[in-house]
């Protein structure tokens, strides 16, 4: 009972709470020359309980804060018993004027607002930019500093329930005539507890000694059920593979999957070719080759690769279908028109000559294959004339030479 705060007490701490025109450092020299150094954790416990059941306006916790924090300055920050108050406030309401406030505070750098009052704080302060705080380091050496004894919920920060009769909760209905009396009431009750939290002086109930019988309900069988592997149908995996690049296995999958039913690939439309060739080309080979092969009409793919983004998918596309069919000679004029394009619209020196290279390499593989691009050989010529520094290029138009 020595430890609990009495009305007089109470509406003393109050009124020097609800002055928010002095400035901090005149609020705390009034609270140190109030209360006898012995008295400041007992005054303090009252102030943290306050703020933690949000008794408080915002000025008023805001010079609650700032008490808390001077009180026990000449420490470490997570030294302060009541460090919980500054980083566990209830966010409901939670403003932006508190929120820089508690900044400041958990930045260590509460003392440069000595000469300025909460008034001045809830209008608003030219202050420098507030750091980040690492809250996480500053929480977990609070917790550490914490004795024992101390239970999970306190260290935490949270305040159990002490009002559970049903004459001290009507003290909470929002019909007393008196608001100022009802909650000097309600503060009174909270803070006549010796502690932060009841003491249950209950013994723990002693460990139950399974019998025999029970070993089996205390190990119960699990309960196995066949866990049915789905696999794909070959139309899910072919509409995929224009989505994304397949692993080797399901890229194996489904090519074996065409070689056993061609006709699915009929359900790849022309203007999903492009994503074929850029994310599974062999899988575009295939589809290709097989509509070829069935006499499907296949000029609107030809269309759709010629005028895929010149890149290595789609060039090695083209590639490993010279070597296997007789690719038509509109499609390559297209397609190696749109290659010297491409090279010649690069601004870069350096992406272009790699785009050079890239192109010159392919073109020595059709000539080497023996594909159908003499109609196009002087304008490959002046291609490999334009770039005639780059070795690629030297090699191809020496490859041209010995093949005419």
């Amino acid at each position: 009972a020595d430890r609990m705060l009495s009305s007089k007490e109470l509406g003393a701490l109050l009124a020097l709470l609800d002055d928010h025109a002095n400035v901090f450092g005149v609020l705390t020299d009034t609270f140190t020359k109030t209360y006898n150094k012995t008295e400041y954790f007992r005054i303090a416990s009252g102030i943290f309980l306050l703020l933690q059941n949000r008794m408080l306006s915002l000025g008023s916790r805001l010079n609650a804060y700032y008490l808390l924090f001077d009180l026990y300055k000449s420490e470490p920050l997570p030294s302060n018993p009541f460090f919980p108050s500054f980083w566990l406030p209830p966010e409901t309401n939670l403003t932006a004027a508190e929120k820089s406030f508690l900044l400041i505070v958990l930045n260590g750098n509460a003392p440069a607002l000595a000469k300025h009052s909460a008034n001045e704080c809830i209008k608003g302060l030219e202050l420098p930019n507030i750091p980040n705080v690492d809250l996480k380091n500053l929480t977990k050496a609070y917790q550490i500093r914490q004795a024992s004894v101390v239970s999970a919920f306190t260290r935490a920060g949270i305040t159990p329930p002490v009002i559970d009769d049903a004459n001290d909760i009507s003290l909470f209905r929002a019909d007393q005539s008196d608001q100022e009396v009802t909650r000097q009431g309600v503060l009174h009750k909270l803070l006549e507890t010796e502690t932060f939290e009841p003491r249950y002086l209950r013994p723990p109930p002693p460990l139950l000694k399974p019998s025999a019988s029970e070993l089996h309900w205390l190990n119960p069988e699990e309960e196995r059920f066949p866990l049915w592997i789905h696999s794909p149908s070959s139309n899910e995996l072919l509409i995929r593979s224009m989505e994304v690049t397949l692993s080797s296995e399901k890229l194996d999958t489904l090519r074996e999957m065409i070689k056993q039913s061609p006709q699915i690939v009929e359900s790849v439309p022309p203007n999903k070719f492009p994503s074929l060739v850029e994310n599974n080309f062999l899988v575009a080979v295939d589809v290709l080759l097989h509509l070829m092969a069935s006499s499907k009409p296949t000029s609107e793919y030809f269309t759709a690769l010629a005028n895929t983004p010149i890149n290595l998918h789609s060039m090695e596309t083209v590639n490993k279908l010279s070597t296997l069919v007789d690719l038509p000679s509109e499609f390559l004029r297209t397609y190696i028109s749109n290659g010297i394009n491409t090279c010649q619209s690069i601004k870069d020196k350096a992406t272009q000559q790699r785009m050079v290279k890239l192109v010159c390499v392919f073109l020595q593989f059709l000539v080497k294959n023996k594909a159908n691009i003499k109609a196009l050989n002087s304008m490959i010529h002046n291609f490999c004339m334009e770039h005639i520094n780059n070795k690629e290029a030297a090699a191809l138009f020496k490859l041209l030479k010995e093949q005419s």
